[in-house]
This record gives C-alpha cells, sequence and structure tokens, in this order.
C-alpha cells in the first residue's frame, strides 16, 4: 500500500477529487496519509478532516525565508513516509533542495497545456492569446517553475463567448479526472521517467506518447457500451438557440451508445438528429436491453 501526502494552500479542489477518488478505488492500492497546508484558513483542511485524514499546517509566515520553510515542510512530510507528495494548488515556488528531496515522487497539476502558459492567471492567458484549445497539465516537479517530465494532459475547446470563469470551470472538471489517472499510474509503478519524457508501462500507445487521458486504463465505459445521458455540460448548449437547447436537454435521462472515446478523453453520444461529446460524469453505464428508448 502506497502512501501519498497532499499539499494545498486553499479550498483543495484536486485534493477533494483526489479523496473521492481513492474512496471509490480509482487510485489502486494507495491511502491519502494526510495534507498539509501552509496556511492555517486553507478551506482544504477541514474538508481532509472531514474525511478521516490527518492534517497539519506548516505556516510559510513563521519562518525567515523559502529555505527554512521548505526544511519544516519536508520535514513535516517525512513524518508520514509517503511514496509520493501531490502538489494540488499549493502556491509556494518550491526550494531545489526540496525538489531534489522528493525528486521523481513529487507531482503537480497545472491548469495550462505545458509548456505553453506557465505561471499563474493560465486561463486569461489562454483568452489574450486567442487560443482555440486549452487544458491542463500533470507533470512531475523539477526545480524550474512549470517545467518538467509531463505525464499526461487534457484539453478542452475555447468558446468566443468564454471567459476567465467559464474557461477555468471547463478546464477543472478534467483536472478532476487526469489527476486520479497519474496518481494511479504512479501507484502502479507505470511511470517511468526518461529525461523531459515519461513513458507509461503497459499503456494502450506504442509511440511512448501520454495522450489525455489514456480511457482505456481509466473508464470502465468503452466504445459500444449502452449509457444513459444523466445531464449536459453548460458549455456545450449555452450557444445554441433556445429551441435547440431544449431539445437537447429532452435528451437527458435518454439510453444510447457510445459511439466512439476521442483522444481528449471525450464520450461521443448519439441522439436523433445530434450527435455530441461529454465527459464521464454526465453518463452512467446501462443494461443492453435498454438501447434504443431514448
Amino acid at each position: 500500500m502506497k502512501k501519498i501526502v497532499i499539499l494545498i494552500s486553499g479550498r483543495g479542489s484536486n485534493m477533494a477529487a483526489l479523496i473521492a477518488a481513492s474512496r471509490a478505488g480509482q487510485l489502486g492500492a494507495a491511502e491519502i496519509a494526510a495534507v498539509l497546508a501552509n496556511r492555517s484558513d486553507a478551506e482544504g483542511l477541514k474538508i481532509a478532516a472531514d474525511a478521516g485524514i490527518a492534517t497539519a499546517v506548516v505556516e510559510h509566515r513563521a519562518y525567515p525565508d523559502r529555505v527554512a520553510f521548505d526544511a519544516a515542510l519536508a520535514q513535516a512530510i517525512e513524518v508520514h513516509a509517503p511514496d509520493l507528495v501531490v502538489l494540488a494548488g499549493f502556491m509556494r515556488i518550491l526550494t531545489p533542495a526540496f525538489v531534489e528531496r522528493f525528486s521523481g515522487r513529487l507531482l503537480n497539476i497545472h491548469p495550462s497545456l505545458l509548456p505553453a502558459f506557465p505561471g499563474v492567471h493560465t486561463h486569461a492567458q489562454a483568452l489574450a492569446a486567442g487560443v482555440r484549445v486549452h487544458g491542463c497539465t500533470v507533470h512531475f516537479v523539477t526545480p524550474e517553475l512549470d517545467h518538467g517530465p509531463i505525464v499526461i494532459q487534457s484539453a478542452v475547446p475555447v468558446f468566443d463567448s468564454d471567459d476567465e470563469s467559464t474557461l477555468a470551470e471547463r478546464v477543472l472538471a478534467r483536472e478532476h479526472l487526469i489527476y486520479a489517472q497519474a496518481v494511479r499510474w504512479f501507484v502502479e509503478d507505470r511511470l517511468v521517467i526518461e529525461g523531459m519524457r515519461v513513458r507509461l508501462i503497459g499503456g494502450a500507445q506504442t509511440d511512448g506518447s501520454l495522450r489525455a487521458p489514456s480511457w482505456c486504463d481509466m473508464a470502465d465505459i468503452k466504445a459500444g457500451d449502452t449509457v444513459q445521458l444523466l445531464g449536459l455540460p453548460d458549455w456545450l448548449i449555452h450557444d445554441l438557440p433556445v429551441e435547440e437547447q431544449e431539445e437537447m436537454k429532452s435528451f437527458v435521462g435518454g439510453i444510447t451508445k457510445i459511439t466512439e472515446i476521442d483522444t481528449y478523453g471525450y464520450f461521443w453520444v448519439s441522439f436523433p438528429g445530434h450527435c455530441f461529446c461529454v465527459l464521464r460524469e454526465f453518463i452512467k453505464r446501462s443494461p443492453d436491453s435498454q438501447a434504443g428508448q431514448a
């Protein structure tokens, strides 16, 4: 059983998603041993405590410099003897000594398709640059900020009507999925770092690349399976005429088949006059005998 320590600074939405994934058995043979924060008012601490996970605070303002803080933080982490340290919205730049101490077992998630848009305000950067595709990246941490071997990425479309809030919401949904996948791969000893590349042992892809995400590893639903549509993402329908929005909403609760799972991890479904994609959270498996009732 591998032990995981999560570091947060605020609400910890990715932390909460990892806790939920752990409870659902989606992280493999691993336990989240502790959640540590650099702020005593980090909202995620209560979420972790309510889940029965040990928590601790190493307040960065109590230390004279980054070196002293990182040394104290490392000691607090080592108490739990983790196999993996996960940064989940941890808003501190780590010193090279800290990174080297946990080299090869320190993961971060960044809300952009690295190497594009490192640093902060990534969604504003994406909108200002006029990109049509944005997303998120899980990578091993190196001393250089937002720069390390990439484990997995996930892309989302950027719409003309997007603002920072709508784009951030769309990307965050992908973050919650691919971080759990990356952690599971680590737990299963399937990630091999080769320079600035990461090779997935036993991956479905034969060229060594890791596109987002490898659903043959993660999903319990495959192309051709019969599913029920549970809802529709707002970004899918918000630019449509009202009549068409209502028509698509009428499909919710209906039964259909997965026609394709694309390389970005979207599940494509078909209803009369419409073919569109949704995330895993918007569908559930349904008995084949119900197919055709939509």
